[in-house]
């Protein structure tokens, strides 16, 4: 998993702020550091009385720093476009089209300054990378264990890719791609729970059952993943970014991830390039890796070792 994270947070600085910062070796260790400080500091806090957790979050919390060294590093990059927008204003050659562009241009008031910026661009970072990484891990876990399905999806690839190249539209066309990584989310997601809300006043459901303000309630992952009732249907019920009350590792209405179209591209890249390029299987063979379970994450072997092939040209 640790070398999947690394390619995926290349990946997301490579979006969301662009060359060169996508090749610094300090940066990406700093965006993952920050990303798995963060959720084993709020493993440890959920675990913590409410009137102690401020103390112990001071105490273990290393997310400080790590703004702090990341401000070093994208510092030079915000200054240089800062120039830019003063100069040119909305529009000069080559202008980037990126996550930090957007910010700095909706930025106001002390949202401004360079700490700000690249703690907002950390926090973007730490939801893109770990959903991702997991995610991502589990399926090539089970291509591995089952790499009878990897030369469908390599044809696949392989025919849009030639007609069409690489592009958001030929991405589209990867149904089986798109299926069996939405198949894999539903059968090992990154949750045993999903949809967790809390109750801001009571309420009672059309069957009489209560919940009183102030009560977390949540969605079971095996109630709503694994009953085949919900698999028959029109293939494009069935696309990954498609939330529904069957399908819920995006969340569902109002409240489902608003980057959910670019986690599922995002990984359809990723598995798109591995199936073209290598033939991939369980160091031992059939070996089915056991998920780490925490609370209610499902998190991938961290030491499961897969190999890679690379295919002939």
């Amino acid at each position: 998993m640790d070398t999947i994270m690394r390619v995926v947070a290349r990946a997301t600085v490579r979006i969301f702020i662009g060359l060169p910062l996508c090749h610094h070796w300090k940066f990406l260790d700093i965006s993952i550091n920050y990303t798995t400080d963060t959720i084993k500091t709020g493993l440890i806090l959920s675990m913590v009385p409410v009137h102690l957790k401020s103390i112990v979050n001071h105490l273990i919390n290393s997310n400080y720093k790590t703004i702090d060294c990341a401000r070093a590093l994208l510092g030079p990059t915000i200054e240089r476009r800062r120039s830019m927008m003063e100069q040119y204003g909305d529009d000069w050659p080559d202008k980037p089209n990126d996550l930090l562009q957007w910010l700095m241009e909706a930025a106001e008031g002390i949202e401004r300054e360079p700490r700000a910026l690249t703690a907002c661009l950390l926090m973007v970072c730490f939801a893109a990378i770990h959903t991702s990484s997991m995610s991502f891990t589990h399926a090539l876990y089970r291509l591995a264990v089952h790499p009878e399905h990897l030369q469908l999806l390599r044809e696949e690839v392989e025919a849009i890719v030639t007609e069409d190249s690489w592009s958001k539209g030929s991405l589209q066309k990867m149904r089986k791609i798109d299926s069996f990584l939405k198949e894999s989310q539903r059968v090992k997601g990154i949750n045993s729970i999903l949809v967790e809300c809390k109750a801001l006043k009571d309420f009672t459901f059309s069957d009489g059952m209560f919940i009183l303000k102030g009560s977390y309630v949540s969605t079971s992952k095996i109630a709503t993943h694994d009953w085949r009732k919900y698999y028959n249907g029109l293939c494009t019920k069935h696309q990954m970014t498609n939330t529904s009350m069957e399908y819920l590792p995006f969340g569902i209405g109002k409240h489902a991830c608003p980057g959910c179209f670019y986690a599922a591209n995002k990984m359809k890249s990723m598995m798109a390039h591995l199936v073209m390029m290598y033939d991939v299987h369980m160091e031992k063979s059939g070996e089915v890796t056991r998920a780490f379970h925490f609370g209610s994450t499902i998190s991938p072997n961290r030491t499961a070792k897969v190999l890679f092939r690379k295919q002939k040209d």
